[in-house]
């Protein structure tokens, strides 16, 4: 891995935001906690959501996508203008649909989110025109615009979160002209802490938190085709390999919960396509979920949603997935005709909400997809105009965030960026 890949976040103040900061709790790495009405209970039981809501962007950025919800109803994400060249602009959208953009860095152009928290703590990069491989940690104080930098280890160039907890301790890995990583976590006050890599291994990235400040990523060697472990850091900074079979040269951990379940994978070849899903629990004894499957998403209690090959070993498709946290799975399903399922976010009930895959045009969304922790699927109605959707994230109150698409005269289409309310 060289450059490393975008990422997401976003937030507000209000008389009860301000109010929230005291009380946050939320994990970056599960989902966040909700508030009391409409109650998890009630969103978990099934309550029918309405049709997609359309949030607004700011003028001359008819286009955007979501990327993250906490618990107060806060959506973030980025918009663009959809011309060539022009690249992105984060920004938040408060619970009532109200739109504010969230400035770069000084002499930077383009941002983006990447994880928020509760108490309204964003993160995110921003960079210069002409740099979209390269960029500046960032996060912007609840409520604010202004972006405050995240400094990168020194010796490095860039650096980029991943992800921040309850407490507003970011983590990530910043980098340098070679492409080599270097997992950090930045505290509150901004200072960068860099996490240690195994012994013998040089590349390290954190991935996740919880609000223990427990974290984890993985530790690799110098080179991409060298082996990779996945590890976790305990609050101290004490790193620890997470332990696979040993045919398995390359893992990584992905999740955790404030349990200290972790999710991750890992597989003997990254050509072959024949990836295992892994759970490791707090004492660190692991669970392979099996061949072709991935374990995508977790929650607090420790279950997981993620993908299984499909039941027709014909088609190329993957078919989602929850395991309870006792181990039992339960395929998720889905509309006749469709030939594969993904989830993307899973909230305190088990409520998990993903999409289907069309692949016409290719690498395209289809529907917007929530299941009820019975397995229950209902596609979620996108209103008049092209049916294509997708459900990305959900919290403890049922609210799900994604985007709607619009193809036009193009192949690939543009995103709409929309909620949908239980």
């Amino acid at each position: 891995m060289s450059t490393p890949a975008a990422t997401r976040t976003i937030l507000r103040t209000t008389g009860a935001l301000r109010a929230a900061v005291a009380v946050a709790t939320a994990a970056a790495a599960v989902a966040l906690a909700a508030p009391a009405v409409p109650s998890a209970a009630a969103a978990g039981r099934g309550t029918a959501p309405s049709v997609a809501v359309v949030l607004p962007t700011p003028p001359g950025t008819p286009f955007g996508d979501p990327t993250g919800v906490n618990g107060l109803g806060v959506v973030i994400g980025s918009v663009s203008s959809g011309s060539p060249g022009d690249g992105p602009r984060a920004v938040r959208w408060d619970d009532d649909h109200t739109v504010a953009v969230l400035d770069p860095l000084p002499g930077d152009q383009y941002s983006r989110t990447v994880a928020l928290n509760d108490a309204g703590t964003v993160v995110g990069f921003s960079w210069q025109s002409g740099l979209p491989g390269g960029g500046h940690a960032v996060r912007w104080a609840p409520g604010a615009a202004t972006a405050a930098a995240l400094a990168a280890l020194p010796g490095d160039v860039y650096s980029r979160p991943t992800a921040v907890n309850s407490g507003g301790t970011a983590v990530g890995y910043s980098w340098n002209d070679a492409g080599q990583e270097h997992a950090v976590a930045w505290r509150p006050d901004g200072t960068v802490v860099a996490l240690a890599a195994l012994a013998g291994d040089v590349r390290t990235v954190a991935t996740a938190i919880n609000s223990s400040g427990t974290v984890v990523g993985y530790s690799a060697g110098a080179g991409s085709l060298d082996p990779r472990h996945a590890v976790v850091w305990s609050p101290g900074g004490a790193v620890t390999a997470l332990g696979a079979p040993p045919a398995y040269r390359y893992t990584s951990a992905t999740g955790i919960n404030d349990a200290g379940t972790v999710i991750g994978g890992g597989t003997a070849d990254p050509d072959s396509g024949a990836g295992h899903g892994l759970v490791w629990a707090a004492d660190h004894s692991r669970r392979d979920l099996g061949a072709g499957t991935t374990a995508t998403v977790l929650n607090a209690s420790g279950h997981i949603a993620g993908t299984v090959p499909p039941a027709d070993p014909d088609t190329a498709r993957q078919d989602a997935a929850l395991w309870r946290p006792g181990g039992a799975r339960r395929t998720l399903g889905a509309p006749a005709g469709v030939s594969g399922t993904v989830p993307s976010g899973i909230n305190a009930s088990a409520v998990v909400v993903g999409y289907t895959w069309s692949g016409i045009p290719a690498r395209e969304y289809r529907q917007a997809m929530r299941w009820s922790p019975d397995g229950t699927a209902t596609v979620l109605p996108v209103g008049a105009g092209e049916p294509y959707a997708a459900a990305l994230f959900v919290n403890d109150a049922g609210l799900v965030a994604g985007v709607r698409l619009i193809h036009g005269s193009n192949m690939y289409a543009s995103h709409l960026p929309v909620v949908w309310r239980p």
